[in-house]
């Protein structure tokens, strides 16, 4: 069984026009039975429909991919300064809501 998430989330970077980098929120599969929230960036070839450069820029807690249907996240990039920020999380007691913000060139905030 796949995970179904409800409002995962695409971005694209302040410098889109000359870098084509996104940022974007997706289930990524552990096992049979277990899912995580990824955050990762990428460039994207508009032209052929693909992505490289992938580097994941944070990772949540795993949890079983019953729970994905009470999922969500959202991705927040500052236009003044690239600055972005994602909120993710689940309506599951066991698991909280996570924000992180961070300057576009580190890795995620701690």
């Amino acid at each position: 069984m796949y995970p179904k998430a409800t409002s995962l989330d695409v971005a694209l970077d302040r410098n889109f026009a000359s870098n084509h980098r996104i940022f974007f929120v997706y289930m990524r599969i552990i096992d049979a039975d277990n899912c995580v929230q990824a955050v990762d960036s990428a460039t994207l070839d508009e032209d052929a429909g693909t992505l490289s450069n992938v580097h994941t820029i944070f990772q949540g807690t795993p949890f079983t991919n019953r729970a994905v249907s009470q999922t969500g996240s959202r991705i927040a990039i500052d236009p003044k300064d690239g600055t972005y920020s994602s909120l993710l999380g689940t309506d599951q007691p066991a698991i909280r809501f996570r924000c992180r913000r961070s300057n576009p060139t580190s890795t995620w905030a701690r």
